[in-house]
């Protein structure tokens, strides 16, 4: 499965309740978003 990049992968949860399976993706915040990218300068 292949998941955006504003998604929080360390807190993906699923759960098997009735025979019905949830999963959980929580997505970042743009604020979050913006603070996770890395500038790299090479010179």
């Amino acid at each position: 499965m292949i998941l955006p990049d504003n998604v929080e992968k360390d807190k993906i949860s699923a759960q098997v309740e009735h025979g019905v399976l949830n999963i959980v993706i929580p997505k970042l915040t743009e604020e979050e978003t913006k603070k996770a990218q890395r500038v790299i300068e090479i010179n």
